[in-house]
Formats: structure tokens, C-alpha cells, sequence
């Protein structure tokens, strides 16, 4: 396991003035975790920082020195209704009208934050407001303070101009023999989504809300970064990715792993339907594989459905595991293409399988194939041969653990330069702020 960089002497910043950062996260893990790495080291340099959650993140955060606030609202959002089967054009499509509902859904839940927290807040007097880009609420408060505001992203950099190349690039590989007009049509129905305007006492544009003039923070390298040389290096930072042990307290039967890598699959939480169908083709692909298979599930109905059935013992079937020890012992990470699961399987050096289902995995599959760390599977109407074919040729391959390794390298040390800079960054900006006072 890779040491974490870590300030050693916090007194060194004892004379620097206190200044107060207010974090606005969004609660979900791989939104949360990434964040715990810059918040730790702005409190050693002498910072108060406070982090605003759910109640369920406030032991993690307070072990950084965070001040832990929690949201008032709910964050519960209407759940999407996924079409049966499952194909690369069925759930791209539908990714465009599921993209649309997510937004005017936050934009539900920006009009409760501010409205609850506005007070509390304003009383904070924060010398800079950092937000994750779900939080948008953070940079209408930072607008409302006129203070500086930081956007925290976990996911890819998306300006209006790279979306576009993106969402272009995505079309072309996932919907065959697509003509121009069809091409231009879904990408300028998908580009739309993003002009939305929210109105919260004042008309504001979502995509100017994802984004912050001040700086831009990424938990990537640059080099994961599609089409990162459009990017200034003073607006955005990359900042890479260091693996937070969360010490749950989860039992899993590690007696029955071998010394031999296993062959983990997770999908996070996609939608049921897909889950479903992608488990039940992992299973008969790999009943009669020589290898010790762990998937890990977080639906309770299909964690019940499969542990109904028969499942040949080397199969472990688990709702939840610690997923960073898995991770140690695993020599194939079978993934949806989540950019949190990615960054932490990259840590351990761990051959990718990535099943994307959605447009930002889309992108990370992109990714991995680029930089060959693994291989991706744009669509599971293959047969259960082939997929076995692919799981026993990637597994423990050493070219792509010698990738993965590289690629781990370049995380590591842009999770030490860059986060200097992008501190430094964050503490210039409070500097000028109290100048211009």
C-alpha cells in the first residue's frame, strides 16, 4: 500500500492568520472521500475549514480537524424508471432525459439549502466557500457573500466546449452507424440540458454554477483528463487521489480467499434492471472459473434474489464490502466505470473490466482503454464464453498492472504538487479578498 503525503509539522503555519472556509459537500461516498485529503492539509496550514454533510460522513470529517455542520434538507431525489432491457443505445438515451430530471432535482434542493442555511451561513463570515459542483447552493451563497468560490469536482472537467467534443466522441462509439444530422441533433439535445437556468430570487445558469472563476479543483492528474491541454493550468488544478481507509466496521469471510488474486465485481448504484442483468451474466460466465469471485451488492431485493439461488462456493456474494482491502487482493475489478472506484482500484495497481452504463463512464471507459489499464465492454449482449475469455485474458496481466502502476505513480504525485498549488492557490485568493476589505 502506497504512504500518504502528509504535513508533519503543523506548527510550522502557527503564525498564519486563521481564516475560515465553508465546504459545501454533497453527501454521497465518492463525492465525500476524495475531499478528505485537501481538507485535512488546509486545517494543518491553519485554516478552519467547515464541511457541511449528512450525519452519516461526520466521523470521517471531524478526524481531518473539520468543523462538521449538518444539512437541514433531504437529499433524496425520484428514483429513474429504467427500461428492461438493456442495450448501449437504450441507456444512453435515456441518460439524456434522466440527466434533465437529476438537475431540476438539485435545483429542488438548492432552493431548500439556501432558504434553510442562508442565515447560518451568512453568520459564518467565510473568508472562501469551497462546493462540490452537485452543491451548487455553494457558489450562489459564495455570489450572495462575495467572497471567492472554489468548485470541488470529482468527476471529469466539462466546460461548455470539451462537453461538447465529448458528448460527440460518446455518441460515435456507443450508437453504430449514427449519420451527421442524427449526431448533431442528440448532441445539441443533450448540451441543452446544461443552458438550464434555476431561479432561486435570481436567474442562474447551471453550467456557470458548476464552475468557478477562482478555481476549478480535480481529483485526477491532468493526463486522466480528457482533452486536459484545453484546460489553463491557474483555473484548474488536478490534484490527484490519495485512498481513504474509512474504518468500517464491515466482516467479511477473508478466511475463504486464497493466496490467489479473486476476481471483485461492483457496480455501485446503477440502476436495479442493469445490475441485475450484468450479475446473472457474471455468475454463468464464471461458475466453473478457477478463481475466487467476490460481488458485492447494494440493493437489498437482488442481494436476496441471488442468495436464493444456488451459487457455486468459489462465488462470494456480499451486500457491502471493505472495498479497499478487497481491492489489495483483487486481480480483476469488473466495474460499471464509477471515477471513485476507478481512482482506488488504480491505487492498488488492480486490470479493469469496465461494463459503462452511463455517460460519465462512457468517458472513464475512454480512459482506460487510452491509457490501456483494462478493457471495456460497451455493450453485455456478448455470450458467457466470451466474457469468461476476457476475464481470464485480463486478469493479473502484467502489462496492464505495469500501466495501472504508472498511472498510480502520476496520481500519487499530483496528490502531492498539485494540492500544494491548489492550496496555495485557495489561500491567495482569501489573501486578496482581505486586502480588498
Amino acid at each position: 500500500m502506497r504512504t500518504m503525503y502528509r504535513v508533519k509539522n503543523s506548527a510550522r503555519y502557527a503564525g498564519k492568520r486563521m481564516t475560515t472556509i465553508v465546504f459545501f459537500g454533497y453527501p454521497h461516498d465518492g463525492h465525500i472521500f476524495p475531499t478528505l485529503e485537501i481538507v485535512k492539509r488546509l486545517i494543518e496550514r491553519n485554516n478552519h475549514v467547515i464541511y457541511y454533510a449528512q450525519c452519516r460522513y461526520k466521523k470521517v470529517l471531524e478526524e481531518t480537524g473539520a468543523t462538521f455542520y449538518r444539512y437541514k434538507v433531504g437529499f433524496s431525489q425520484p428514483k429513474n424508471k429504467t427500461k428492461n432491457e438493456f442495450s448501449a443505445q437504450n441507456s444512453f438515451w435515456q441518460k439524456l432525459t434522466e440527466q434533465k430530471d437529476n438537475l431540476l432535482g438539485i435545483g429542488k434542493i438548492c432552493e431548500k439549502v439556501l432558504k434553510c442555511h442562508n442565515a447560518e451561513v451568512t453568520a459564518l463570515n467565510p473568508d472562501v466557500i469551497i462546493y462540490d459542483t452537485l452543491s451548487i447552493w455553494g457558489g450562489i451563497f459564495a455570489k450572495k457573500l462575495n467572497v471567492p468560490s472554489i468548485a470541488s469536482h470529482v468527476d471529469f472537467i466539462y466546460t461548455r466546449k470539451l462537453r461538447e467534443l465529448d458528448i460527440k466522441s460518446i455518441i460515435k462509439k456507443n450508437i453504430k452507424d449514427i449519420d451527421e444530422r442524427s449526431l448533431f441533433k442528440y448532441q445539441s439535445k443533450f448540451l441543452k440540458i446544461f443552458d438550464m437556468e434555476i431561479s432561486v430570487g435570481k436567474q442562474y445558469s447551471l453550467l456557470d454554477l458548476f464552475y468557478s472563476d477562482y478555481l476549478n479543483i480535480v481529483y485526477i492528474p491532468k493526463q486522466f483528463q480528457p482533452y486536459y491541454e484545453m484546460l489553463d493550468d491557474y483555473h484548474y488544478k488536478f490534484i490527484g487521489f490519495t485512498p481513504y481507509n474509512r474504518r468500517q466496521n464491515v466482516k467479511f469471510p477473508f478466511s475463504k480467499i486464497n493466496a490467489n488474486p479473486i476476481i471483485y465485481i461492483s457496480l455501485g448504484n446503477a440502476p436495479e434492471i442493469l445490475c441485475v442483468t450484468l450479475y446473472e451474466m457474471c455468475i454463468k460466465s464464471l461458475c466453473d472459473i478457477n478463481k475466487i469471485v467476490v460481488i458485492s451488492v447494494c440493493y437489498d431485493n437482488i442481494y436476496k434474489e441471488l442468495k436464493s439461488r444456488y451459487i457455486p462456493p468459489h462465488i462470494i456474494i456480499k451486500k457491502y464490502v471493505p472495498q479497499l482491502e478487497i481491492l489489495q487482493r483483487t486481480g480483476l475489478f469488473i466495474t460499471s466505470g464509477g471515477l471513485s472506484s476507478i481512482r482506488e482500484a488504480l491505487s492498488y495497481h488492480v486490470p479493469l473490466l469496465v461494463i459503462p452504463f452511463f455517460m460519465d463512464q462512457f468517458t472513464v471507459a475512454d480512459q482506460v482503454e487510452k491509457h490501456k489499464l483494462g478493457v471495456c465492454i460497451r455493450s453485455i449482449n456478448i455470450t458467457k464464453n466470451k466474457l469468461k475469455e476476457i476475464c481470464e485474458d485480463t486478469y493479473c496481466k502484467k502489462e496492464i498492472i505495469e500501466n495501472c502502476k504508472n498511472m498510480a505513480d502520476i496520481f500519487e504525485q499530483a496528490g502531492g504538487t498539485g494540492t500544494l498549488k491548489a492550496i496555495e492557490h485557495i489561500e491567495g485568493n482569501i489573501n486578496k479578498k482581505t486586502e480588498d476589505c
